[in-house]
């Protein structure tokens, strides 16, 4: 179920262009519990982040 109630942050097609020949996709249960331990853990940075997607960068990946 969608929890963004906005317009997203870029369009998912110019998002997906963007990214990287090789990305890892993790689908959670707790988006904010996971990203504390991303930051944590793996000194994630997070670019972007609403009620049901985050986008991070974990050493040079994102």
């Amino acid at each position: 179920m969608k929890k963004r109630t906005g317009d997203p942050w870029i369009p998912a097609p110019v998002y997906g262009r963007s990214l990287p020949e090789f990305t890892v996709n993790l689908i959670v249960r707790d988006l904010a519990r996971s990203l504390a331990f991303y930051r944590q853990v793996l000194d994630a940075v997070v670019h972007y982040e609403d009620p049901d997607f985050a986008s991070i960068r974990v050493r040079g990946l994102e």
